[in-house]
């Protein structure tokens, strides 16, 4: 930066490049869209460099970057500041191997580039994602982008297998040895398995929500080549009865962890962590397991809750919404990083159980809110509550409800893809 015309500044930044980085750039998501790719990113720093700091560029030409939101994350053993952020490539410009890379914009040298995907492996190591027609996948100090191919494919596939031997073979980190014998047992069992599994859930200690309504839906309408499997304690007052409904897994048990590294789909309606994410050692095992998260919902969201959930928190495939106004608070929220693909109106599968009466009746059924009561062991009103906001909406004279069925979500997710249902002609009860 400040010796631009030194003869020894080549071999300064090149000692420079090769100090571990305490600032770096990992993409998380990239969507294909009508026009151009959208990428999903953020930077890293212990030295409280933000979004503004960051020059993202294509074959040397800077693309604007649009912030998104920013927090402090844990990362043993360091605290990071973490700037979101995205940036969209339009097809035109990608030609041949296309090159994305991050710069300084105060002191011009690049950051290092690595994918969520790729940890605990060498950040080196081209850990591809296939998007459309086109394979991304990072290497050092950049990122590329290319036209699809199986000769590609299989070239990244093998790097990426060869770095996962390679860090399990470490005999001192314990995370190695548990990665090693869970490996050793999925490829064991693995020509047993012949469907693919759907894992579904409430919490952990109870059912009655979303997930045993969905549940009970796929095993009274099966879908071809998919085995569900209820996730629930084996302690639960639930346990019994959702074991009448279909296979039932304690998420407690060795059993269950296993099976986790054949799922393909996880669905909850709370997204509780002990159900989604069993496996300490999961990041060792990113080569075999393929589980993507659907969440369900517990509710319908009036709140900005992007903080609590979002894409990147929980690595959603699919958020559920039941209302217009629901979907287009988190479709359209950045923060929430869903965007229409991953964002769908389908409604709540509870609802199904509500019944279909010839009688006009509309069944309302509030929660209750913090903010009304003194105390919440107490449950005394607040003075005032009368005047307040929820007390008026609870009073409306007519509620209109939409009523989407779950089968809607079930071919959502026999699909893969999620699309805009805002069109639709839905029934309303």
């Amino acid at each position: 930066k400040y010796v631009p015309n030194w003869v020894f500044k080549n071999k300064i930044v090149s000692a420079y490049n090769k100090i571990p980085r305490k600032n770096y750039i990992s993409y998380h998501f990239v969507d294909a869209k009508e026009d151009a790719l959208e990428f999903i990113a953020s930077l890293y720093s212990v030295e409280g460099v933000k979004f503004d700091d960051v020059v993202a560029t294509v074959d040397g030409t800077e693309v604007c970057a649009q912030f998104i939101t920013e927090h402090n994350i844990e990362i043993m053993p360091r605290y990071y500041h973490r700037s979101v952020f995205k940036f969209r490539i339009p097809y035109d410009l990608i030609s041949g191997e296309t090159t994305i890379k991050f710069y300084s914009r105060d002191t011009g040298l690049p950051y290092q580039t690595l994918t969520s995907q790729s940890f605990p492996c060498d950040y080196n190591t081209q850990m591809y994602a296939r998007v459309g027609d086109y394979l991304v996948y990072p290497t050092g100090n950049a990122l590329f982008v290319d036209r699809y191919s199986k000769g590609l494919e299989k070239e990244k596939r093998l790097l990426f297998k060869q770095a996962v031997k390679k860090l399990c073979k470490d005999k001192n980190d314990p995370y190695a040895k548990k990665a090693n014998l869970i490996r050793t047992l999925h490829n064991l069992v693995k020509p047993f398995f012949r469907k693919q599994i759907w894992l579904v859930s409430d919490r952990a200690d109870s059912a009655g929500d979303n997930g045993e309504v969905f549940f009970e839906y796929l095993r009274k309408n099966k879908v071809k080549g998919v085995k569900p499997y209820f996730v629930i304690n084996k302690d639960s007052k639930d346990y019994k009865r959702l074991k009448k409904i279909g296979p039932v897994l304690n998420p407690r048990t060795k059993k269950y962890k296993l099976y986790f590294t054949f799922a393909t789909k996880n669905i909850s309606s709370q997204l509780e962590h002990d159900i989604m994410n069993p496996l300490f050692c999961r990041p060792y095992l990113k080569d075999i397991i393929k589980c993507k998260n659907v969440f369900l919902q517990h509710g319908i969201i009036k709140d900005d809750l992007s903080s609590c959930y979002n894409r990147l928190a929980d690595e959603m495939h699919i958020f559920v919404t039941s209302a217009y106004g629901e979907y287009d608070s988190i479709a359209y929220n950045e923060a929430y990083m869903c965007g229409e693909e991953i964002t769908a109106l389908t409604g709540l599968p509870r609802f199904d159980k509500l019944k279909d009466e010839a009688e006009k009746l509309i069944f309302f059924l509030p929660t209750w809110r913090k903010g009304c009561l003194v105390d919440i062991s107490s449950c005394d009103l607040v003075s005032g509550f009368e005047n307040s906001s929820f007390y008026e909406i609870c009073n409306l004279s007519s509620v209109d409800i939409s009523s989407l069925k779950a089968k809607h979500i079930c071919n959502s997710l026999k699909d893969s893809k999620v699309s805009n249902n805002k069109d639709k002609n839905w029934s309303v009860f």
